[in-house]
């Protein structure tokens, strides 16, 4: 958790609040307390991976946006942890994915798309703001669209991406020369612009997008 101590730094000192903050590869277990992962200000869903070390991912949203809905999916390749936010009618979620688990991974993408189809009203669909660690070496991204990859994992995500009008805002590598970990959104005119750091705690860069979007008043905010 030393690592999570460096990004509470990192939210004391900036200036304006972060709206949403993703974390993937947690490691964490259990027994772990919520009041031991606490970020002041900040409300925390998290997925812990079950039968098996490492992974798991967490979500850290803004405690001016009250959680409505939440749900979670999780098997020995894939996490999910998911959040409808109902007073901005929008749904926030983080993925850590590895291995080659087809199966488990489409299972985890029905299941998030069943989440956006509930909370979805009858002619408005939620903004959508999808991250994290997809662990997809081979996609090659053009504009926010993928090149075509004629394989099983792939055609989930692509799936997913053409059903919800989706574009997928990194272009940076995060890990390497590969661009594994990925924002998705269906609202690219809030986005403002993309950076990938190298903080020197992680083997993959952090990305922060800096939106246009009212978290607690009207200035620019941060996804990390």
């Amino acid at each position: 958790t030393w690592k999570l101590e460096v990004v509470r730094d990192m939210v004391d000192e900036d200036a304006t609040p972060v709206a949403f903050l993703g974390i993937t590869e947690t490691w964490w277990r259990c027994y772990m307390t919520e009041a031991q992962l606490q970020i002041p200000g900040y409300n925390l869903a998290r997925c812990d991976r079950q039968g098996r070390i490492g992974g798991g991912c967490a979500l850290y949203i803004h405690d001016s946006m009250a959680i409505s809905d939440q749900m979670e999916y999780s098997d020995r390749d894939s996490n999910l942890t998911a959040v409808y936010i109902g007073s901005k009618h929008m749904v926030t979620a983080v993925v850590y994915r590895v291995g080659s688990n087809v199966e488990g991974f489409h299972r985890m993408m029905h299941g998030l798309q069943g989440f956006v189809d509930f909370h979805s009203q009858e002619t408005t669909v939620p903004d959508i703001w999808l991250a994290g660690d997809f662990n997809l070496p081979l996609l090659k991204w053009k504009g926010g669209v993928p090149e075509f990859v004629d394989q099983p994992l792939y055609n989930t995500l692509r799936d997913f991406m053409d059903t919800n009008l989706l574009t997928q805002m990194v272009s940076s590598p995060t890990r390497g020369e590969n661009v594994l970990d990925l924002v998705f959104t269906n609202r690219p005119d809030y986005v403002l612009a993309v950076n990938c750091d190298d903080l020197g705690i992680s083997d993959h860069s952090m990305v922060t997008c800096t939106l246009a979007f009212n978290c607690t008043e009207k200035v620019e905010r941060d996804l990390m």
